[in-house]
């Protein structure tokens, strides 16, 4: 079971849906996106280089509440980025020499990244199109001027290129704009840019079906190139898409719920220690505590789940359901004496009946959560049942053949630790033979 869940248990590639595939919720939804086209039309997701923007800390949220969802902070800019000085790297006076925009198609779309046929949405060269129109001359060399062109570039009737073919509200666009920054207001003339974006469609499958080590090596690819146009073009660019963010949470929820669970089985072992005193009961209950965890995960992992919120969270709490009933055996056990044959014998005849009892109190809180109609409810109980069963099956049959053959007799393997009373009559008791000795000499 350990080599399944390595090979098989994965971060999530996708969001855990709220409710299941038959529930009418998700049959609502998927009706309203096939008849009104409330979903992407092509479901592929666009990977955008930023210019302007810090690529560390882009956002400060200090004045953020943590309780407002809609609240995302303000973006931190770059104060040295100039789209004036960045005019001929990102469209080349000549024509014939290649462009940022455009190098850094020719690097990622032979390597599959790109769809054939399709492009990116360059602003700059859009507006450059737009400009040459106008009988301006590229490149601009009156900053306040060229500010003022991209302000009526964005009121214009034809625009040029992609921002010709949707709608474009003032200094944002879906896949490329450029922002101006105003100081008086924008019934002012513009005094500079803040930030500006490019946009590249890409082949990557917007449902986050394809395999994290294909996004692992897109997010190379694409900075690779990125890094290399910002040498050649002396820009300070950076490139992201929405499914970074996911990319790095997943892992994140795979990393921590191993961790969580690590921790919590070395405290169970440590509390273990303390408690049975005995070197060879540490390591039975402790290989048993992994047994249960172990088939646990082995079982969710031939299920097909992968690491998400919620399952992050019930393989935090793995190690905490798996050790009471390990526990009970295990202190019984210890209470017990005679032969490893017979402290078994009484440990089962003792908790046995107890140990079910309570499982099967559990089971019976579990119904509750597997009948919601919310996901993350009913997989919750799903997990705790698996676990539950996993315990079950442990302390009742894995754990009592270990104690059987190889559990310590009597006090075998105990190690007695002096209590404070003990020490202080131990030290007194020496304390007063010394002084008879020496009064009888």
């Amino acid at each position: 079971t350990t080599v399944t869940w390595v090979l098989l248990l994965k971060p999530a590639t996708e969001s855990t849906e709220e409710f299941a595939d038959g529930h009418f919720v998700s049959v609502t939804n998927d009706i309203s996106d096939k008849k009104f086209g409330l979903s992407a039309n092509d479901d592929k997701i666009a990977t955008y280089v930023v210019f302007g923007i810090r690529r560390s800390d882009p956002i400060d949220k200090s004045n953020v509440h943590p309780a407002d969802p809609f609240s995302f902070g303000r973006p931190r800019y770059q104060k040295d980025f100039s789209f004036f000085d960045l005019q001929t790297a990102l469209s080349p006076e000549d024509s014939s020499e290649v462009g940022y925009c455009q190098y850094i198609f020719d690097r990622v779309q032979p390597k599959g990244r790109i769809p054939e046929g399709d492009g990116y949405y360059c602003a700059p060269e859009d507006f450059r199109k737009w400009s040459e129109q106008e009988g301006n001359a590229w490149p601009y060399t009156d900053e306040s001027f060229m500010l003022r062109q991209i302000a009526e570039w964005y009121n214009a009737t034809n625009k040029h290129g992609y921002l010709n073919l949707t709608s474009f509200d003032k200094n944002y666009q879906d896949n490329t704009g450029i922002d101006l920054e105003y100081d008086d207001g924008e019934d002012q003339p513009p005094t500079g840019t803040r930030w500006m974006f490019i946009g590249y469609n890409t082949t990557l499958d917007n449902s986050y079906d394809d395999s994290f080590t294909l996004y692992g090596k897109t997010f190379h690819q694409w900075n690779t190139a990125t890094n290399e146009a910002n040498d050649i073009y002396g820009a300070s660019a950076y490139q992201t898409n929405e499914v970074y963010d996911w990319l790095v949470a997943s892992q994140v929820f795979y990393n921590s719920a191993i961790e969580n669970m690590s921790i919590s089985i070395a405290l169970s072992i440590v509390i273990l220690t303390l408690i049975t005193r005995n070197y060879l009961l540490v390591p039975i209950a402790a290989l048993c505590l992994y047994t249960i965890v172990t088939l646990t995960f082995g079982v969710i992992a031939w299920a097909g789940w992968e690491i998400n919120v919620i399952e992050s969270i019930c393989i935090t709490m793995a190690a905490g359901l798996s050790v009471d009933y390990v526990v009970h055996i295990v202190h019984t056990f210890n209470e017990a004496a005679g032969t490893a044959q017979i402290r078994t014998q009484a440990a089962l005849g003792k908790m046995g009946t107890s140990i079910v009892s309570g499982a099967m109190t559990t089971f019976a809180a579990t119904i509750a959560l597997l009948l919601c109609n919310l996901q993350w409810f009913s997989q919750f109980g799903t997990f705790i049942a698996i676990v539950i069963s996993m315990a079950v099956l442990t302390a009742l049959i894995f754990l009592p053949a270990l104690l059987y053959a190889f559990g310590p007799n009597d006090d075998q393997a105990y190690v007695e630790v002096p209590t404070f009373a003990a020490t202080k009559a131990r030290v007194l008791g020496g304390n007063a033979g010394a002084a008879a000795a020496s009064s009888k000499a």
